[in-house]
């Protein structure tokens, strides 16, 4: 049984550690956009100790470039 860490505030996870953990699923913009317009995407933009400044370039990304292509 693979332990799963509570402490998601830890900084200095990469993509790939938090893919490892299995608590999140990152994905691209265009996995997003693929998804189709009747997916359900939480974002969490700060997740893992993230910067504010990354968690903002994240949440501008899913603005710019999936939301547009989700809307009906």
């Amino acid at each position: 049984m693979r332990a799963i860490r509570l402490d998601l505030t830890q900084p200095g996870l990469d993509p790939d550690e938090l893919r490892t953990e299995g608590i999140y699923r990152i994905i691209t913009p265009g996995e997003a956009i693929a998804a189709g317009p009747n997916a359900t995407h939480a974002l969490h933009p700060l997740c893992g100790g993230m910067s504010i400044e990354e968690g903002w370039r994240c949440l501008t990304l899913f603005a710019d470039q999936v939301i547009p292509h989700l809307q009906r």
